[in-house]
């Protein structure tokens, strides 16, 4: 799996060139798993990148707060 993955890894940035509008990245601020920030922000610049208050996974509380209005400006809706 991990030959696998690091194939996969291969090409992840790929197209980050012309599709790094579409892309967010948010990333808890105590996150204790997984940290790729700095390839998030090499890839994909700071535009669309936000740091929230909580760990690796959503909850309720973070897709309300953070997620939804993102979601919500995307799609343009009040």
């Amino acid at each position: 799996m991990v030959a696998e993955f690091k194939e996969v890894e291969k090409g992840l940035f790929k197209e980050a060139k012309t599709d790094h509008n579409l892309v967010w990245g948010l990333f808890g601020n105590n996150d204790r798993n997984v940290n790729c920030q700095p390839e998030f922000k090499k890839n994909y610049g700071t535009d669309n990148f936000r740091i929230f208050e909580g760990e690796h996974f959503l909850n309720d509380a973070i897709l309300k707060k953070e997620v939804f209005p993102i979601i919500k400006a995307i799609l343009n809706i009040k």
